[in-house]
């Protein structure tokens, strides 16, 4: 009887420790499960933030990068309107007929400086306007530097010979009708670079009198320092409503064809690095980002279309837009960009995408800690199993019971009722009871009596 219990007893047992230990097993599946589902569900969310703010940067810098392209074609365009008017003037064209010993070549000449300074005044970002003769000396000269003073003009001693300079000998080359444009450069007077800078582009055209002979030039500097300020923002001047700010975190910048600096948001002293102005060579794309250097030099980027360079995730972006000033195929140009780290989508604009990761961290942790509790849970379960099983193999053993009361020994010669042996030796609880035979042999007198 004894042994049909035990054996009872330890299936008993195992069957609960099995349904256990599938449960936690279980638990553990599912904790697992939950762990890759919200893994791939946070990836998705912050595939997603990434790529909206991306398409936001996109967009925004495109319409920024497009604005300023045409801003600046318009005061181009604008620039050469006037030129083309000046040009066509009747007191330019009436100095061209006179000879410089004639004696209303003066009255002229006044005239002239008159309407100079009337379109100086109208146009503030014309720096200088002036007619070069044939010889390369300065007849009239026109200057707005924009300070606040107004235009005006120089006196005969203050004149200059700029038959040594390159926009007047390439000017003197062109047939008529023709009209230069130079490179960007600062201004020079009297063979120096003027300070504060001028950064200046030059518009010029070749002047011919009635008799089709050359007499000279017109030209205009424009100003670039006030082009290049459509673009300026000022930390003083958090509202601004300029076209373009200088966030460092999505950097705009101009450069010339050779990748020299002319605006740069993000570091505004590295410019003008040309050897012929300044001579600082280290201030252009080729060491400040050379992935967009090399693909400027294989890709031709057409003026008015925008390209765009991107990597991958862990890549900068650019966006590329060019501007040609004259209307032929080698007037100089410009490249406009703009770029973005992978900081950006982290931080300000991205940052749910921080969120994201932050939370795709948080919850990995939590559910491994979780993860770690219910397996080390199950570990002890499976210890204590094993326990369990030595006992009940150490119950399987012959037991040494007394034939007449029925008590077992232990170890240590001790009797002791069965309950009392079960319950040390397992966990096992009685309840008592009488058996139909007991109650006969205790109450049978009872029973027949009833009966």
């Amino acid at each position: 009887m004894i042994r049909t219990f035990l054996k009872s007893l330890e299936n008993s047992v195992r069957l609960m420790k099995k349904l256990k230990l599938n449960f936690q097993i279980k638990q553990s599946y599912i904790v697992l499960l939950f762990m890759i589902l919200s893994g791939v569900l946070i990836h998705m969310l912050g595939t997603a933030n990434y790529q909206n703010t991306v398409q936001k940067w996109e967009f925004d810098s495109e319409m920024k990068l497009n604005e300023v392209h045409d801003s600046f074609e318009f005061l181009l365009n604008t620039s050469h309107s006037q030129l083309i008017l000046l040009e066509n003037s009747l007191p330019l064209n009436h100095a061209l007929d006179l000879n410089e010993s004639d004696p209303e070549y003066q009255n002229v000449i006044l005239k002239l400086q008159y309407l100079f300074m009337n379109y100086s005044q109208q146009f503030d970002y014309f720096a200088q306007i002036r007619y070069i003769n044939e010889t390369g000396y300065e007849k009239v000269r026109v200057d707005n530097k924009a300070n606040g003073t107004g235009p005006y003009s120089f006196s005969v001693l203050d004149l200059q010979n700029k038959s040594d300079r390159y926009y007047f000998q390439e000017t003197m080359q062109l047939s008529k009708g023709d009209y230069y444009y130079s490179e960007t450069d600062l201004n020079i007077e009297h063979g120096e670079i003027e300070v504060p800078y001028l950064p200046v582009i030059r518009i010029a055209a070749p002047l011919f009198n009635s008799q089709s002979s050359r007499r000279g030039i017109l030209i205009v500097n424009i100003n670039l320092n006030y082009l290049i300020s459509i673009c300026h923002y000022s930390d003083t001047d958090p509202d601004s409503d300029s076209i373009l700010d200088s966030n460092p975190k999505r950097g705009f910048y101009i450069i010339d064809l050779e990748g020299y600096y002319i605006k740069n948001c993000e570091y505004p002293d590295r410019i003008w690095g040309q050897p012929s102005n300044l001579n600082q060579s280290e201030w252009q794309i080729k060491t400040d980002f050379p992935e967009l250097s090399s693909n400027l030099s294989e890709n031709n980027v057409s003026s008015g279309n925008l390209s765009y360079i991107d990597d991958g995730l862990f890549s900068q972006k650019f966006i590329i837009n060019r501007i040609d000033f004259g209307p032929v195929n080698k007037a100089p140009s410009w490249i406009l960009f703009t770029t973005s780290e992978i900081k950006t989508f982290l931080t300000d604009d991205g940052n749910h995408l921080l969120i994201q990761i932050i939370s795709f961290g948080l919850i990995w942790l939590i559910s491994g800690i979780v993860m770690f509790v219910i397996l080390n849970a199950l570990i002890k379960n499976i210890e204590k199993r094993k326990e369990t099983e030595k006992e009940l193999i150490n119950l399987q053993k012959i037991l040494p019971i007394c034939s007449k009361c029925k008590k077992i020994r232990d170890d240590d010669d001790s009797w002791h009722e069965v309950e009392v042996y079960m319950k040390d030796h397992s966990d096992t609880i009685f309840s008592h009871s009488v058996c139909p035979t007991c109650v006969k042999e205790l109450y049978g007198d009872l029973l027949e009596d009833e009966s």
